[in-house]
């Protein structure tokens, strides 16, 4: 099975898988592909290429990505966005932690291969399901640690075993001539030779200040709900200072106070 963001390396390891499998390698074909919905806080340019992808793996003889998300038990929200808001926090990457991703994306696919009947039976024997990855070679994916293999799965990383980092992935992808974003800022649809967009939340810590000010200029209420979520867990902020954590020379800590101090919008507490 794959574990798919719809980001650029994760496209680019179904690009490769397909090729192999349209080589005659059976095996590269995957059982299930998975996509954790967030609940709408994926960036509008990822949604957009939602339809691409499905359309890629058809044309491949590929399944189309299933989508999985977060069900909740006993609380009020079934997204991340709403999560924060509620109990008036920040996603946790802003603290220095991953628990976001592990909530929200990957506990809601380990649970839809639980009831998924090839892996209970391939469990049920005492086998395990591979799951590929993709993390790509380049030093800053590297960083990322291998996820060790357990009794359920054996993790594959594909695109680390070929040695493509981000660039040679975004050229692979190219060359299969999709639709997708391009330019400097992947801010240009084009109906040929197009790539996904970084996958991540609108709201993302890990977001650099030119993609805040793009976000801002093309989806303003996005960036008003960005002020939002920081306005609203101030209160409880005691140790970061917003969604960046900390000031760097190129930025202070707080995204509400970088779209504010640089009048990315307009109304009543954004300027």
């Amino acid at each position: 099975m794959v574990a798919f963001g719809m980001g650029v390396d994760s496209m680019a390891m179904l690009v490769e898988l397909s090729r192999r499998y349209r080589a005659g390698v059976k095996a590269c074909r995957p059982d299930a592909i998975l996509f954790a919905d967030v609940g709408k806080s994926e960036k509008p340019a990822t949604d957009r290429y939602w339809e691409v992808a499905q359309a890629f793996l058809r044309g491949v003889g590929f399944p189309e990505f299933q989508v999985v998300r977060y069900q909740p038990v006993h609380v009020k929200y079934d997204n991340l966005y709403d999560n924060c808001i509620i109990n008036k926090t920040l996603p946790s990457l802003a603290f220095g932690y991953k628990k976001c991703s592990l909530k929200f994306k990957v506990q809601p696919q380990n649970k839809w291969t639980k009831s998924w009947p090839p892996a209970r039976r391939i469990w049920g024997v005492g086998d395990t399901v591979i799951k590929a990855i993709g993390y790509d070679a380049g030093p800053k994916d590297m960083r990322r640690c291998k996820i060790l293999d357990d009794k359920e799965y054996h993790y594959w990383y594909p695109l680390r075993e070929l040695g493509w980092e981000r660039a040679r992935c975004l050229a692979e992808i190219r060359k299969e001539g999709l639709p997708g974003w391009t330019g400097e800022d992947y801010s240009e649809w084009v109906e040929t030779g197009g790539v996904p967009v970084k996958s991540a939340c609108y709201y993302c810590p890990s977001m650099k200040p030119h993609e805040v000010v793009r976000l801002c200029e093309a989806h303003p209420e996005l960036g008003e709900k960005i002020v939002r979520m920081e306005d609203n867990a101030r209160e409880n902020n005691t140790t970061i200072e917003g969604l960046w954590r900390r000031a760097t020379k190129a930025r202070p800590g707080s995204m509400a106070t970088f779209i504010r101090q640089n009048s990315l919008l307009t109304g009543d507490g954004s300027t």
